[in-house]
């Protein structure tokens, strides 16, 4: 695990440690497919399909009653499947605090409707200890690539970064990745799996939010959220082979 102070986790170069190959379309192939509307399993933590349109609260559909506060968001009805909810910089959701959110391995995900070219947490399970955050986020960077990044207080941080940029003014599906079990965390974008990394055992913090980094800068997000996923288990990518110059045999992820 890199040797930082972890208040900088959201800093740092555009540096990938491992680069996919021959990534392939998981359209219609698996249940990880963002392309339609997720449904609750054994190992959905939390789900969120956002078409409340009023109030401020957002249902969890996963049956595990972890239904989230809207904190200054806007509803729209202008989302990937019928509502959304809009983040103007300022607002978030903030989830119930629970164990669940802390589970060995786990896959966060959503949609997102980036509006701005700023920092900004998508999903951030890592704790409100400043500023020596322990946990997993989910985030996007100042040009759009996507980050899973591990922090752990006094440790140091690790992070796999996409290949490929969030655009402005476009809906994406973005997910992070992490196995605590086999020690490797991954990043997808639209279905792909783009970039992986191994890392020390780091689980998730009992808190999360949406939209906003629980510590350091908030690095709120600005611009549209919506089927918000956090699960139990390392989601089912189609597979992707990846490669990291330090090992000497290539990867699988597949589970």
């Amino acid at each position: 695990m890199r040797t930082v102070n972890p208040v900088h986790y959201f800093t740092g170069g555009l540096v990938c440690c491992l680069i996919a190959v021959s990534p392939v379309s998981t359209l219609g192939r698996n249940t990880t497919n963002p392309y339609q509307l997720y449904t609750t399993d054994p190992h959905t933590v939390a789900l969120y399909h956002l078409d409340e349109q009023s109030g401020e609260i957002a249902a969890d559909a996963s049956g595990n009653a972890l239904d989230a506060a809207v904190i200054g968001g806007q509803w729209t009805t202008e989302g990937t499947f019928d509502g959304a909810i809009h983040l103007d910089g300022g607002a978030y959701l903030s989830l119930p605090e629970s164990t669940l959110l802390t589970a060995i391995d786990s896959t966060m995900e959503a949609w997102v409707y980036r509006e701005s070219s700023a920092v900004s947490a998508v999903i951030d399970a890592a704790g409100t200890d400043i500023p020596t955050p322990t946990g997993r986020i989910l985030r996007l960077d100042e040009l759009g690539f996507v980050w899973a990044t591990v922090v752990q207080a006094h440790v140091g941080w690790d992070f796999a970064i996409s290949t490929t940029a969030v655009p402005l003014n476009e809906w994406t599906h973005v997910a992070a990745l992490f196995s605590q079990s086999e020690q490797y965390l991954a990043v997808a974008v639209n279905g792909i799996v783009e970039a992986t990394t191994s890392y020390w055992p780091v689980e998730g913090a009992p808190t999360a939010t949406v939209g906003r980094a629980l510590a350091t800068d908030d690095y709120y997000l600005v611009g549209k959220v919506d089927e918000v996923r956090i699960s139990s288990v390392v989601r089912d990518f189609e597979p992707v082979a990846v490669e990291r110059s330090t090992w000497s045999t290539v990867r699988v992820l597949w589970r």
